[in-house]
């Protein structure tokens, strides 16, 4: 209703009778953001080549600049003239965001210094229960890795095995910032609360920027399910609903097997799962160990190659 009203005191009579202004006045707009958002990016020291991309992307006006015309329209401060003028120049400031973010995004490409999330690495595993400290153990010689629980006795252990560990809410952004999260690739939830898996995913996302999440999925718990993975862009642990707590009193208990097993024919994880489960032996299919002996998280949305090897418990 808002822009409705506002474009009743929109004039076209500007491009005849004020066009080098409004063009002035849109060229001055963009310089400004552009430039200005450069300028102050310099102290960051990432250059002032992607300032000039953060600014591209920042030049869309909208809302704002237009309620501020407005009001000041109907204090009598500004003419029609003038409302029409800053009306189209954020119509034509937001209209270059993306000609010239892709220019300036393609550009930062060709020289080299346009940075991916995905070149993010290292782990953040919520959890220091006796699988995430299983599957700390096997990532930890390769890559960065935090720990995140509120239970203090496992906090206390997983410190006295060595491992970064940090006590809090994962909920709270302090707790993520304590955890270094920015630096981290990859999020993967292993409590047996789905809620709590679901809403940290979103979390470490949308305030984190963490590219890859994993959370477990508990298979008899209402009001979180697999649906809720795909609008947070995150993917199931394990490839399946999987019930946590008895599989942490057999790592805690030491009655397991780890066994390895390749694969000839490339494959989903999930096909996977549907091509091993065993009712009478449950499995726990845990890490894909490539041919360069690198291991990755199995969940839902990895691919098996020919060669590759699926790491599981029994």
């Amino acid at each position: 209703m808002f822009f409705v009203s506002a474009g009743f005191n929109v004039t076209l009579d500007v491009f005849q009778t004020d066009l080098n202004l409004l063009i002035a006045v849109t060229l001055v707009a963009m310089i400004g953001k552009i430039a200005g958002t450069a300028l102050f990016y310099l102290p960051s020291g990432f250059g002032w080549r992607e300032g000039l991309a953060v600014g591209t992307g920042m030049n869309g006006r909208g809302a704002v600049e237009i309620i501020i015309a407005g009001i000041g329209l109907q204090m009598g401060i500004i003419t029609a003239e003038i409302f029409s003028i800053l009306v189209f120049m954020a119509i034509f400031t937001t209209l270059t965001v993306p000609v010239l973010l892709t220019w300036t995004t393609n550009w930062l490409k060709k020289r080299g210094e346009l940075v991916h999330q995905e070149t993010r690495d290292g782990y953040l595993i919520l959890g220091a229960n006796p699988l995430g400290i299983y599957m700390a153990e096997k990532l930890k010689a390769a890559n960065k890795l935090t720990l995140v629980d509120s239970n203090r006795e496992l906090v206390a252990i997983a410190r006295k095995k060595g491992f970064n560990t940090v006590y809090g809410n994962i909920l709270k952004e302090e707790t993520m910032e304590e955890a270094n999260a920015l630096e981290l690739g990859t999020f993967i939830a292993l409590t047996g609360n789905s809620e709590i898996n679901l809403l940290a995913a979103q979390l470490a996302g949308d305030l984190f920027y963490i590219p890859k999440k994993i959370v477990t999925v508990s298979p008899n718990e209402a009001g979180a399910d697999v649906d809720l993975l795909d609008p947070i862009n995150a993917s199931s642990m394990f490839a399946d609903k999987t019930n946590l707590t008895p599989w942490f009193q057999k790592i805690s208990s030491n009655q397991f097997q780890e066994k390895i097993v390749g694969v000839e024919t490339e494959l989903t994880a999930r096909e996977w799962i549907k091509e091993n489960r065993d009712e009478q032996n449950p499995i726990l299919a845990v890490f894909i160990l490539n041919t360069e002996e690198e291991l990755r998280a199995f969940h839902y949305k990895e691919i098996i190659s020919p060669g590759e090897k699926v790491v599981f418990l029994q």
